[in-house]
C-alpha cells in the first residue's frame, strides 16, 4: 500500500443513500440504564442494511477526524449487542499501521480498564475510571 493511501480507502465507498432515522426521546430524568435500554431498542429496531449503512458511514466520519488529527493510536471497542460495527474501521486502521486499542477490565483493580494493544505488541496501559 503507498504511503499517499488514505484511510478511507481502506474502507467501501460512503453511501449516497439517506440515512435511517430513528427517533428517541429522551427524558432528562431518565436513568443510565433505561437510556442505554432506549437506545439498545433503537438500533435493533434497524434493520441489517440499515446497521451496516449506519456504521459505514460512521467510520467514513470517524477516519476524517483521525486524518484531520493525524492520530497514530485509537481505542476502541468490538461489535456487541447491535452496536455499530467497528470491523470496518479496526481493518482499514491496521493496514495503515495506526496502533489500535481496546478495552479490557483489570483483572485485579475494580474501576480500572486496561487498554490493550492489539496482539502485534501484546500490551497494557491501565485507565482509572473510579474518578
Amino acid at each position: 500500500m503507498s504511503t499517499s493511501s488514505t484511510l478511507s480507502d481502506n474502507l467501501p465507498a460512503k453511501s449516497k443513500a439517506p440515512q435511517a432515522a430513528v427517533r428517541i426521546d429522551i427524558n432528562a430524568k431518565e436513568s443510565r440504564q433505561q437510556l442505554r435500554k432506549t437506545i439498545r431498542c433503537a438500533r435493533k429496531s434497524l434493520t441489517p442494511a440499515e446497521q451496516t449503512l449506519a456504521s459505514l458511514n460512521a467510520c467514513h466520519k470517524m477516519i476524517d477526524e483521525l486524518q484531520a488529527q493525524k492520530a497514530q493510536h485509537v481505542a476502541l471497542y468490538l461489535t456487541h449487542d447491535g452496536e455499530l460495527a467497528t470491523a470496518p474501521l479496526i481493518n482499514a486502521l491496521w493496514q495503515l499501521g495506526i496502533n489500535t486499542y481496546l478495552p479490557r477490565l483489570h483483572p485485579f483493580n475494580a474501576g480500572q480498564l486496561l487498554f490493550c494493544v492489539t496482539p502485534l505488541t501484546r500490551r497494557c496501559s491501565p485507565i482509572n475510571l473510579a474518578s
